[in-house]
């Protein structure tokens, strides 16, 4: 049955979205009973829920508590399925006049050839929260975090695109090179202000 959920639920983006709402649904963890002879009484799953629109979220939701609860009854499941929401993370949408300012910045400090635009990105952020409350602008920005000599091979392999990334199991940044550039830039900042 859990099995049957996460396929349905897979469904959503496929069938209950149009495709220029852009909806990542992940099921990450999926665990039921220990042994390989006994059918479990339980399966506990999780799944992450990526929009860009709060309208497409909320139906998304709905969605896969419908479906959730629909399997379970075709299934004949006496007890109800529990739901739990545990993480939420907000839409994440940079303030344009704050983004602009912090790019010139950036220029002006590592060069127009180290500062790049991103495209949007479908990942799980709680970093709004701690300005959403206060009516605050934000921005949210990546610095690149590999050793320089690993990324210029990577560039002139054309594996740039290949490099680990932030939650890969085989990301690992360059600390030293990181926090020297985080000190210059705040530094810079604090002397050219």
């Amino acid at each position: 049955m859990g099995c049957h959920m996460v396929v349905r639920l897979q469904s959503i983006v496929s069938r209950l979205v149009a495709p220029q709402d852009e909806v990542v649904l992940t099921c990450g963890s999926f665990y039921g009973g220990d042994a390989h002879n006994v059918i479990p009484d339980f399966v506990k799953f999780k799944i992450n829920v990526r929009t860009y629109n709060e309208k497409v979220r909320a139906r998304v939701l709905k969605a896969i508590k419908d479906i959730i609860y629909a399997e379970a009854s075709a299934a004949g499941i006496p007890k109800e399925p529990t739901i739990e929401r545990t993480h939420k993370y907000p839409l994440t949408s940079n303030d344009p006049e704050l983004t602009e300012q912090l790019r010139s910045l950036f220029i002006d400090h590592f060069g127009e050839s180290h500062v790049e635009r991103m495209e949007k990105l479908a990942g799980s952020e709680d970093f709004p929260n701690l300005a959403l409350p206060h009516n605050a602008p934000y921005m949210i920005w990546f610095w690149g975090a590999t050793a320089v000599e690993r990324y210029d091979k990577a560039v002139e392999e054309g594996t740039v695109d290949s490099l680990p990334q932030i939650h890969s199991a085989g990301f690992v940044p360059a600390p030293g090179e990181l926090l020297r550039s985080v000190f210059e830039l705040c530094l810079w900042r604090h002397y050219h202000t």
